[in-house]
């Protein structure tokens, strides 16, 4: 094996901050993420069959409706305690 003497500088800051997370906080972050993808994937699912029906009903454009605005609250949701966590640190 070759030995192998390199010089070399390297500048850092003298401190670095890690910010910890508690717990519960990163689990309910977690679940508006996790209840945002299963709403976002549901309302594909019918907006998919929704559209590939010959003559839709009320009850499919309703529960395409609702599907979309949980979509939307957890989207919300998620983003909304994202920020928080970055701004109060």
């Amino acid at each position: 094996m070759a030995n192998l003497n390199v010089n070399a500088t390297v500048s850092a800051p003298e401190n670095i901050e890690i910010k910890l997370v508690r717990a519960d906080e990163m689990h309910i972050k977690s679940i508006f993420r996790t209840c945002f993808e299963c709403a976002l994937s549901l309302t594909s699912t019918l907006l998919g069959y929704v559209l590939a029906l010959q003559n839709a009903e009320q009850i499919h454009w309703i529960f395409l409706g609702v599907s979309f605005l949980a979509t939307i609250v957890f989207l919300f949701l998620s983003v909304r305690k994202y920020h928080d966590d970055v701004a109060s640190a």
